[in-house]
C-alpha cells in the first residue's frame, strides 16, 4: 500500500474483535513511529505496550479514574473496562518536556507525528486502530503503574486491535481549508 493511499483509506476503529493481534505487528508500528519528524533530534517519545493481564489492571485504573471524577452510572464504567480488558493492545505514548516552553511544544508535535505514523503502519497491517485522549490519560495512578517519568506527559493511548466494525468519516474537503498566498 502507498502512503498516499494509507492516508486516505485509514480510518479510526472504535469497535474490535477480541482476537490476539500479532508482537511483530506491533514492532514495525514502533519501527515507523520514531522515524517521525522531531527538531534538534530530541526524539521525545516513549511507548508503553500494554497487552495480556495487563490490560486489567488499567481497566481497573479507569474505573477508579471514572468514579473519582463524578461517574455514578455503572454501565458506562462498564462499557469502559470492558473495552480495555478485551482489546488486543493498548499503545500509551509519552513525550519528554522540554527545556523550554517552545522544545516542549515541539516535542509534542513530534509525538504526534510518531502516533500518526503507527496508525498508518496499523493500517497497512490490517489492523484497526484509535487515538484517544481524555482525563485517563492525566491521571496520576496510570502514570505510576506505566513508569512515566516526572519530565514525561502521556500524550495518547492508541487501541489497536483487528476491526470489528470502521465507519467512514466524513471530511471538509482540503479547498476549503487553504488558502494559496502568491504575492
Amino acid at each position: 500500500m502507498d502512503v498516499r493511499t494509507a492516508i486516505l483509506t485509514r480510518r479510526s476503529a472504535k469497535r474490535f474483535l477480541p482476537d490476539p493481534i500479532r508482537r511483530d505487528s506491533i514492532e514495525r508500528m514502533l519501527e515507523a513511529a520514531v522515524r517521525a519528524p522531531n527538531h534538534w533530534l530530541t526524539e521525545p517519545w516513549h511507548f508503553y505496550v500494554v497487552m495480556g493481564t495487563g490490560r486489567e489492571r488499567v481497566a481497573e485504573l479507569r474505573a477508579r479514574q471514572m468514579r473519582e471524577s463524578g461517574q455514578t452510572d455503572p454501565d458506562r464504567i462498564s462499557r469502559h473496562t470492558v473495552e480495555i480488558r478485551t482489546i488486543p493492545a493498548l499503545i500509551f505514548v509519552s513525550a519528554r518536556r522540554g527545556k523550554s516552553e517552545q522544545e516542549t511544544h515541539e516535542n509534542r508535535l513530534a509525538t504526534a507525528a510518531a502516533i500518526m505514523n503507527m496508525l498508518l503502519v496499523a493500517h497497512e497491517e490490517g489492523l484497526g486502530a484509535i487515538w484517544r485522549t481524555g482525563q485517563f490519560i492525566h491521571y496520576e495512578p496510570l502514570r505510576e503503574f506505566l513508569g512515566v517519568p516526572a519530565d514525561a506527559e502521556i500524550i495518547g493511548q492508541i487501541y489497536v486491535g483487528l476491526p470489528a466494525e470502521v465507519r467512514d468519516t466524513p471530511r471538509t474537503p482540503w479547498q476549503e481549508k487553504t488558502s494559496w498566498i502568491t504575492e
